[in-house]
């Protein structure tokens, strides 16, 4: 849920800070936890990247590969017209490369 919440905010444009903001829009979400303002904090700003969300690190794996493009379909019913069409392409992107990469590997087995 807290990637959820980081990709969403990051998407929309709503800047999370921890000094300012990270705890109340955590407790916004239902998260009322010690660190939660600072996990989802980090997490905006990892998301915030175009080349975070999309790049396909070395250690990713078919499974996580799916969860990640999982992630950012069901942010899509909570993002605004705008965001949903940039995060659509994200979601493109990442089977075209989830496609490329494991498709080449099927065929070899």
């Amino acid at each position: 849920m807290k990637k959820l919440i980081g990709l969403i905010c990051a998407y929309e444009g709503r800047h999370i800070d921890r000094k300012n903001n990270a705890k109340e829009i955590a407790k916004e979400y239902g998260w009322t936890e010690e660190n939660s303002g600072r996990k989802i904090c980090q997490l905006y700003d990892f998301y915030c990247s175009p080349t975070n969300r999309i790049a396909i690190p070395d250690e990713e794996t078919r499974t996580t590969l799916k969860n990640k493009i999982q992630l950012f379909n069901s942010a899509i019913p909570h993002l605004s017209p705008e965001a949903k069409l940039r995060a659509l392409e994200d979601i493109k992107s990442l089977e075209r490369q989830y496609e490329t990469i494991y498709s080449w590997i099927s065929h070899r087995i």
